[in-house]
């Protein structure tokens, strides 16, 4: 039996047999029209038969396809552990959200993590507290007083946080902008991202 037959059967469209559900409610729909117990047509057996073997063929193709799908997954899986990297969440990009903070969608932990590679990008990491969620870089800009930025990484939400940025001077002299910064910050984190996930 051929695909386009089996879904014939089954009244179903293309489009529709893309999501197995539809699948398996069109098989039971079809089943109750045409199961003998419920029709007493002379042919209903061979209609039963034949709705079950079109649900039969779609079925296995389906199972086919998800493992299929679960291969080239686990194969990717092993690919980056080989690496030596984790695979980086879909769609984990930074955002500046204002002048003062970055959001980033990742949990909390990947997101810290993030911060303090870009951290050390941008100067030197002079003190982490993964609880708190704390990042202090000590870094020098173009035409700056060398400073003391503190990145703060906030929950919000199972899968993203936001990061928030304070400079401070540690000499005579203005920071940069923090505004400038932030967008540094988020620059650096999705350079990170991009790098991760190629």
């Amino acid at each position: 039996m051929r695909r386009e037959e089996a879904l014939g059967i089954l009244g179903l469209s293309t489009a529709e047999a893309k999501d197995f559900a539809a699948v398996r409610s069109a098989y039971h729909r079809r089943m109750r029209a045409v199961h003998p117990d419920l029709n007493h047509a002379p042919d209903a057996s061979e209609a039963a038969a034949m709705v079950s073997a079109a649900y039969d063929m779609l079925d296995r193709a389906y199972r086919a396809q998800k493992s299929a799908r679960d291969g080239r997954r686990a194969a990717q899986q092993r690919k980056d552990a080989q690496r030596g990297s984790r695979p980086t969440p879909r769609g984990m990009r930074a955002r500046v959200l204002s002048e003062t903070t970055v959001t980033v969608m990742g949990s909390v932990p990947e997101v810290f993590g993030l911060v303090r590679r870009a951290g050390a990008r941008i100067g030197e990491v002079s003190s982490l507290d993964e609880g708190s969620g704390m990042v202090v870089v000590v870094a020098e800009f173009l035409h700056a007083a060398p400073c003391q930025v503190t990145f703060s990484v906030i929950r919000r939400g199972d899968d993203r946080a936001h990061v928030r940025v304070a400079v401070e001077p540690m000499s005579t002299g203005e920071a940069p902008p923090t505004a400038a910064v932030t967008r540094l910050l988020a620059e650096k984190l999705n350079a990170l991202v991009t790098s991760a996930a190629s």
